[in-house]
């Protein structure tokens, strides 16, 4: 509902209600001086405004307006001010889809004005390059679709998980300082464009700079990909591949040639070697080229005369040791004593029947990968 509302109005209500905890305000315009004291209770607000709420646990400001039944997002500047020195219980803080200028965390300081921050989500803000994070708390951290980001700087010794979305041609540089163990962290990138060699030496750093947590990386290619070992050779820093916990990408154009097919998984594995290689399978013609893809790229060595000519072009199967497919309980060409099932040589056909065991037509298929090792000899 739409109601006609000025500052006088509005402190009226503030005033007759100091036990709210709630404060939500939708499409409020032309206030000059909009402020929110004296709710000793209040835990969440969004909206432009001044606030004094000493119990203040969550903080949103969210650029949304509501036109009739539809959501039109327009980024406004953030205008959050936040008089009081210290925000004790403050644990979520929530920016959506505003203008933020590149200082705006450091002149926040969230250090000594939040010390209890445990939650930072960071979502489609524009104009935002640069971020630079000091907390001691903070422990988990969204930053999602900032188009223009292209550097973060990190210091939170206490992070549990970090979650990267986004669907821009710009791929950050991430700097985190010492943290703690055992976090996680999710990339997932969507190329609404073609990549080339130059994107995936971008996407080796970032995943690098990750080094310190337990990677899952998902990845969408809306068109085909190009990467050639040999426009590396000039670049002076070159990190090797990352161990990453869970590898999952998917192409809109499914790659129907054996040579575009082995360019895609030279990019990936040139840039990490994943524990894990899942898709997801449904019984139609693309999904069925989708996984057969995969099939015959990762169980290359039990059909290697098929693709003799293209053993130089695929050099990460030197360093790939053993590969097992689980197919929900199934463990197919799995470890002596594991398998549940053992077919050698199972060709393309047969492996579809054990999809399509007991009438299933939807399955996740796990590609479980085990990798050489730097200091083992190869043979």
């Amino acid at each position: 509902m739409r109601v006609n509302l000025n500052v006088e109005m509005f402190d009226n209500i503030i005033e007759c209600c100091p036990l709210i905890e709630v404060l939500q305000v939708l499409c409020i315009m032309g206030f000059d001086d909009f402020k929110v004291t004296k709710l000793n209770n209040l835990k969440d607000i969004n909206q432009r405004v001044e606030v004094e709420a000493p119990k203040l646990e969550l903080l949103t400001w969210d650029s949304v307006d509501l036109e009739e039944e539809d959501t039109v997002v327009r980024p406004m500047t953030c205008w959050i001010t936040l008089p009081a020195p210290l925000y004790q219980n403050l644990k979520s803080l929530i920016l959506r889809a505003v203008r933020i200028v590149d200082n705006f965390f450091m002149d926040l300081d969230l250090a000594l004005k939040f010390p209890s921050l445990e939650d930072l989500t960071v979502s489609n803000c524009i104009g935002l390059q640069i971020i630079k994070i000091l907390n001691r708390s903070l422990k988990r951290i969204q930053l999602i679709d900032n188009r223009q980001l292209m550097e973060a700087q990190f210091d939170v010794p206490s992070i549990v998980s970090f979650k990267y979305c986004s669907d821009s041609y710009i791929i950050p540089q991430f700097l985190f300082s010492a943290t703690s163990s055992g976090w996680t962290s999710y990339i997932f990138m969507t190329m609404r464009g073609g990549v080339e060699t130059s994107w995936f030496v971008e996407l080796k750093g970032l995943v690098a700079s990750l080094s310190q947590s337990e990677i899952s990386v998902k990845l969408v290619f809306k068109y085909l990909v190009a990467f050639d070992l040999d426009e590396i050779g000039n670049i002076e820093t070159i990190h090797e591949p990352q161990e990453v916990q869970e590898l999952s990408f998917a192409t809109d154009q499914i790659c129907y040639f054996v040579v575009e097919r082995v360019t895609l998984l030279n990019g990936l594995f040139w840039v990490c070697r994943p524990k894990n290689v899942n898709s997801r399978w449904i019984d139609n013609l693309y999904q069925n080229e989708a996984v057969k893809y995969l099939y015959e790229m990762l169980m290359f060595r039990r059909i290697q005369d098929q693709f003799c000519n293209l053993q130089k072009m695929m050099f990460w199967q030197h360093d790939l040791m053993e590969v097992n497919i689980e197919v929900g309980d199934q463990i197919i060409f799995g470890k002596e004593g594991k398998m549940e099932l053992q077919q050698k040589d199972l060709d393309w056909e047969d492996f579809l029947e054990v999809l399509r065991k007991n009438g299933e037509y939807s399955r996740t298929i796990y590609f479980n990968l085990e990798w050489r090792t730097h200091d083992m000899p190869r043979s």
